[in-house]
């Protein structure tokens, strides 16, 4: 009677659920869509130029208005290396959303290039401030800042140019 009382109780629990269909497991929203490519862009830049990811951000209403990254990285660097790693990132991002096709339908606009905010902080190897060197570059709306921190509080914006400008200038590098 036991036996039969609980095969009832388990039979009970388990045909509520409604059924789940192949497709449904299978489809990914504008979300999961996002937060993949995203991913994919952090594991490359962590494995190919040793960028640690600590921050992602995003802006979806309807579809996606923005994405963004912060890294960590742990050199000291002058402000002309800081641009190839930062354009090299964006590159990077760029090239993982625009080549998903399933992400497409959910962009607020393709080629998606003018949204997306990357941004590197440089820290010593013991996590450290580097005060007084070049703290932090960034990339939003297609203008890019390089920072030096002053204290832990206080940070001036000591370049400021537009991608355009430090791609031409990493192409005079270059030849």
């Amino acid at each position: 009677m036991k036996a039969f009382l609980l095969l009832l109780i388990a039979l009970f629990f388990t045909s509520c659920d409604p059924p789940i269909h192949k497709y449904e497991l299978q489809k990914l929203d504008k979300y999961d869509l996002a937060n993949a490519v995203v991913a994919e862009t952090a594991f490359q830049l962590k494995r190919d130029k040793n960028l640690i990811p600590f921050g992602t951000g995003r802006q979806i209403c309807d579809q996606i208005q923005m994405l963004a990254l912060a890294f960590i990285y742990y050199k000291e660097i002058e402000i002309e290396e800081a641009r190839e790693l930062l354009i090299g990132a964006f590159k990077v991002m760029v090239h993982a959303i625009n080549s998903n096709e399933e992400i497409r339908p959910y962009l607020c606009e393709y080629p998606f290039d003018r949204n997306l905010e990357i941004r590197i902080a440089f820290r010593k190897p013991n996590d450290e401030y580097n005060f007084g060197k070049l703290s932090s570059c960034t990339i939003i709306k297609g203008k890019i800042d390089y920072d030096i921190r002053h204290s832990r509080y206080d940070f001036t914006t000591v370049l400021s140019e537009t991608y355009e400008e430090a791609e031409k200038k990493l192409k005079t590098i270059d030849l």
